[in-house]
Order: C-alpha cells, then structure tokens, then sequence
C-alpha cells in the first residue's frame, strides 16, 4: 500500500469545495434531501459502480475509467453530506488495486455504508461505520485512479463535470468546474 502523499491538503479541500458547488447547483434534488434519503442515493451509486465493473471487466477502457471518475464524485459528495474533513486520507494507505482485487475492495466500503444506512432506517447506530466507509471509497479511487492510468484526478472530475452540466440545459448558470 502506498501512501496518499502526493496530493496537497489545499487539493483536497478544493475537491470538496468545487464538488459542494457542482452538487448544490445541478442536483438540488439530491443536495436537499435529508441524510438518511441522501447516503441511500450514493450507496446506490456505489452499487451501481460495482455493476459497472461486473458488467464490462476490470481492463483498462474508457468505461471503467469513467467509473472511477463517477465514483470520485460521488464520493465527494457523500463526504460533503456527513461533513468529513479528507485530510484524514493525507496519511492513510491506498490500497494496491490490481484486475483482480479492484471490484472487491470497492464492494467491501460499499457494503458497509448500505449497512450503516439500512441501520438509520431502524433508528440504530451506524455513523462511524458510514464515515469509515466513504472514507475507504475515496482512498479506493485514489488507488483506482493510479491502476487505471488517471494522473490528472483533478482534470478528468472538472471534465465530468461540465459533461454533467451541459446536459442540464434547464439550468442557467455556468458549469462548475
């Protein structure tokens, strides 16, 4: 495993801070729900993602790197959602992502967060769990990322994005990039 030194902490807090703009503008309906409604959204997401993978292979192709843009994103926002501070990833070690391992090792954080919030929904205890996992999905990407050849994380989410927000054409507003 290897350490999330290269990146900054001002790069992480941008990330967060270009993502909260980007959620709050073009999904509104998802940015306004309570958090319960709204981890169940990225969980699904997650889920989804997981699919992806299943569904087209683990080789490198411009849709399997889509996803891990994707999963970047929504990372992001579920992070944003339970107010975590990713300076925690500064020191934390990215996973070595191979082929063979990349499907697991994101399915595992992610069953953990549909855990955690299937939890809320019977009124017990599950946000440490919630937290650790989303955690764990941002360090996958990390790791994601290099597997899939992603150098510029920053470049190919701010591409997302604005692939995003011209397909809201019924929001006048700039895309955030």
């Amino acid at each position: 495993m290897a350490q999330a030194a290269a990146l900054q902490p001002s790069q992480l807090l941008g990330w967060q801070t270009t993502q909260h703009k980007h959620d709050t503008t073009f999904h509104d309906d998802i940015a306004t729900m309570d958090l319960t409604g709204r981890l169940k959204h990225d969980a699904l997401h997650f889920g989804k993602y997981v699919g992806r993978f299943y569904e087209h292979g683990t080789a490198n192709s411009p849709r399997i790197r889509q996803t891990v843009i994707d999963t970047a994103l929504m990372a992001l926002g579920a992070a944003n959602a339970l107010r975590l501070n990713l300076m925690v990833v500064m020191h934390a070690n990215v996973p070595a992502l191979t082929e063979e391992n990349v499907i697991g090792t994101l399915a595992i954080p992610m069953g953990r967060l549909c855990s955690a919030v299937e939890k809320l929904d019977h009124l017990e205890p599950g946000g440490p769990s919630m937290n650790e996992a989303v955690l764990d999905i941002i360090l996958w990407v990390l790791g994601a990322a290099k597997l899939y050849g992603i150098d510029d994380l920053n470049t190919a989410m701010a591409q997302r994005r604005a692939e995003i927000s011209a397909s809201r054409f019924y929001i006048d507003k700039p895309p955030i990039l």
